[in-house]
């Protein structure tokens, strides 16, 4: 069961100035016929023709990115970077049918003969030698890493039996040797002390160091949150404050329209009733955490919350969705209320149920 909840944190796991960052990315265009990609820079000048398959290409290139191309009816994937370099030929790995995506200028590759899994740099180079059986992604300059494991089952259904998790650095360095956390982790919340964390949000690890490195769990942190601070004396005017809309475009998500917190005033008896049962001790109710989805969030208001290959950056910002059972005249029934976690906080998302 670890192994397979393993294979999903792997699957979803340099400061510069904001500004001159962006002027840095292209951003992916069609041809006229909506066919093949290519990339323009931000003053719109066509950097690369289109000439990638679309649907395996990034929407943003900042570094390095994995590619697919069709040469002479022949399927070809490779990794490039801004200076044109060619590196990884079919070693791209992709998770449903989605190419690896670069993060923090560190990007993925699997080489086929061996199945195993490393890392090249926004430069090309190898950084992270092909000899795990799976990484997540740098985050905050860390990788959770699995070695030594036995991979059961077929291509596109499998799970890894075995083995060793660690946490390494992008040096290859080991951090922590036996990192066996189920728990979804903040890695930029990262504490170094001589002894364990005693604050319950947080899980403590022994580091190779001797030191003990401290991560705040999101799941831990959001109950917190939920339980101690957005539930007590939740009015209205908390609500609104705490509620993330995508009319909240160029303004802060708590800037709300009138017709945003028209509906807050409608719904939020049900919300505040629906939340209370949380108190409850028979309530039966589960917390999930995810990533954000473009479904539904395709709005530009939403777009941090997104890596550059359009996934939820479930490393960062992570959804909770609040799961109620309910149990009534033997019928079973479920509904939901989700949260997105954002810079300083979490906010509401408002989703189907304000409709």
């Amino acid at each position: 069961m670890m192994k397979n909840i393993l294979i999903t944190l792997f699957l979803t796991l340099k400061l510069f100035p904001v500004k001159a960052q962006e002027k840095n990315v292209w951003i992916a265009f069609w041809n006229k016929n909506s066919t093949l990609v290519g990339y323009k820079d931000s003053k719109g000048v066509v950097r690369i023709k289109p000439k990638f398959n679309g649907y395996f290409a990034a929407q943003r290139f900042e570094h390095i990115m994995a590619v697919s191309q069709t040469i002479h009816q022949k399927w070809n994937s490779y990794y490039l970077t801004k200076n044109g370099r060619v590196v990884g030929r079919d070693s791209t790995i992709s998770f449903d049918n989605s190419p690896d995506c670069e993060n923090e200028g560190f990007i993925r590759f699997k080489v086929p003969k061996s199945d195993l899994v490393g890392m090249f740099n926004k430069d090309g180079n190898v950084k992270i030698p092909a000899e795990y059986n799976a990484l997540s992604r740098s985050v905050n300059g860390m990788i959770m890493a699995l070695k030594g494991a036995k991979k059961v089952g077929d291509d596109e259904h499998y799970f890894f039996d075995g083995g060793n998790t660690m946490l390494i650095d992008t040096t290859n360095q080991v951090l922590i040797e036996n990192f066996n956390s189920e728990n979804n982790l903040n890695f930029y919340s990262l504490e170094k002390s001589a002894l364990p964390s005693t604050n319950p949000i947080r899980k403590s690890f022994l580091a190779k160091d001797g030191q003990y490195y401290s991560f705040v769990d999101f799941e831990n942190e959001f109950k917190h949150w939920l339980i101690n601070e957005f539930l007590i004396d939740l009015t209205i005017d908390k609500l609104q404050k705490n509620t993330f809309h995508t009319s909240a475009v160029k303004r802060l998500p708590t800037q709300l329209s009138k017709i945003t917190q028209r509906k807050i005033q409608q719904k939020y008896q049900y919300f505040k009733a629906e939340l209370q049962l949380l108190f409850k001790p028979e309530m039966e109710y589960q917390i999930f955490v995810d990533a954000l989805s473009r479904f539904g969030y395709s709005n530009k208001a939403f777009d941090k919350y997104f890596d550059n290959c359009g996934n939820g950056k479930a490393w960062l910002y992570p959804t909770m969705e609040v799961v109620f059972t309910h149990h009534e005249k033997g019928v079973i029934s479920q509904n939901f209320i989700k949260f997105l976690k954002i810079d300083n906080g979490y906010q509401l998302l408002m989703s189907q149920d304000y409709q």
